[in-house]
């Protein structure tokens, strides 16, 4: 069995499945490898990296890559239950929802049939989306019109819509793919007013002076953020052009599973086990592949810094994307940044440890210093950068407080994140001045 691969009109290749083997294996188009502007799908699946590889290694490292391209958790579940197949059935998965990925890749199997580029979207209206919210406990935002609408990664509740002159369609063209990402407040309690919090965080981050996915809160009158998608162009004819993009575990040759560097867990039997995506490990694998290796240490430690800032402690490796060309890789715009420690009965490790510290009371200078240290990162680049940005996200704290309260977030939410970040922003400039004092000779 095989499904093609096409990034825009463009074919780069099958993905084949063996039913008897079990085993998966990419092949690239002729066509596509002789074009001089031609790039693999990722560094691990690069043609002649595949080609060192056993079978059954080549076949793992193709299976992580695509598994990295479904949703996950109730998400996935709510796909292979609608269409009767296991969700860990990957090739019938990406047969039902391979034609719009994240990024620029569309699979599709021969019989698929071309959907004429002409064909209009569906509209979808703001009582419409308002009465799919508060049916989801009935009816997944996921399915529309009996068939599945999801095919982004994640966990949140989501629809991927297209949006032009105000209106909002699901898509039903090849090249009108959707454009924007529409997030409601999650079902749980635990998450509530999630989307406030989003928003807050995206636009105090921009405003700091990272670049971030633009965004929007709206309401429907339920919350709704509606984030515009980087990796889509809309064009003046009404078409979209997709850009390629993959995700950080897609970068290392991992599972979703392992986006987490405490893989296994946290459990005291497991800690140390450490197998998962880390900060060491994306900071090696950005110098070795950016087309700009500077941008380690322009956006990666940037990026870094906001999530501690913000109290995000789940800014895992599919929480950064990257831009792939044949010139390599460069970073897309940050998303996905909120305050996770507001929200009571959430796990408070960070995802990814900074040096050895999982969370944030074990976060001394000394494990600052420890972590530029195993990143390769010049201590004083890590002192000025923390004092950067502490100071830059203090400074516009109270004019992004106002913003979001004029956009009718959630007030309490807003002084919650306000106050949190406010300390934070004092103890990473107290740090900072610890860390320029710790002695040369740690490490």
């Amino acid at each position: 069995m095989k499904l093609d691969a096409h990034i825009n009109d463009q074919p780069i290749g099958a993905l084949h499945f063996d039913e008897e083997s079990r085993r998966f294996a990419f092949e690239y188009a002729a066509t596509w490898l002789a074009r001089v502007d031609h790039f693999p799908l990722s560094p691990v699946l690069a043609s002649e990296q595949l080609a060192a590889l056993s079978e059954e290694r080549a076949s793992a490292a193709v299976r992580q890559f695509f598994q990295n391209l479904l949703p996950e958790g109730q998400a996935l579940e709510d796909v292979a239950n609608a269409n009767r197949v296991s969700k860990t059935n990957l090739f019938a998965i990406l047969r039902v929802i391979g034609r719009e990925t994240a990024g620029a890749l569309a699979m599709t199997a021969d019989d698929d049939g071309v959907v004429a580029a002409t064909m209009p979207g569906r509209l979808v209206t703001e009582a419409e989306l308002s009465s799919r919210i508060r049916a989801r406990a009935q009816l997944p935002l996921s399915v529309w019109d009996g068939r599945m609408r999801l095919s982004i990664a994640g966990v949140q509740d989501k629809v991927a819509l297209y949006v032009r002159d105000d209106a909002w369609f699901l898509s039903n063209a090849a090249r009108q793919a959707s454009t924007h990402i529409f997030k409601p407040d999650p079902q749980q309690p635990a998450l509530a007013h999630l989307t406030t919090n989003e928003f807050f965080c995206m636009k105090l981050a921009q405003a700091a002076g990272l670049t971030v996915a633009e965004c929007d809160l709206i309401h429907v009158p339920e919350p709704v953020l509606v984030i515009k998608r980087f990796d889509r162009q809309l064009q003046t004819d009404g078409e979209v052009t997709r850009l390629y993009v993959i995700d950080g575990c897609q970068l290392l040759g991992l599972p979703a599973d392992y986006k987490y560097e405490h893989n296994m867990g946290s459990g005291q039997d497991v800690q140390h086990i450490r197998d998962g995506a880390s900060l060491p490990w994306l900071f090696r694998s950005a110098g070795d592949h950016f087309s700009r290796p500077i941008e380690r240490m322009t956006f990666l430690l940037p990026w870094l810094l906001i999530q501690v800032l913000l109290g995000n402690n789940d800014a895992h490796a599919k929480n950064l994307s990257f831009f792939v060309d044949s010139s390599g890789l460069w970073p897309t715009p940050s998303y996905d940044l909120v305050c996770t420690e507001i929200h009571q009965g959430l796990d408070q490790e960070m995802a990814m440890a900074v040096g050895d510290a999982f969370v944030y009371e074990a976060l001394t200078p000394y494990e600052w210093a420890h972590f530029a240290h195993l990143c390769q990162i010049p201590r004083a680049l890590l002192v000025q950068q923390m004092r950067h940005w502490a100071k830059a996200v203090r400074a516009v704290l109270e004019s992004t407080r106002l913003l979001v309260t004029a956009k009718g977030g959630d007030e309490d939410c807003i002084e919650r994140i306000t106050a949190f970040v406010a300390a934070r922003c004092d103890r990473m400039q107290q740090d900072a001045d610890a860390v320029k004092q710790l002695s040369r000779d740690l490490f």
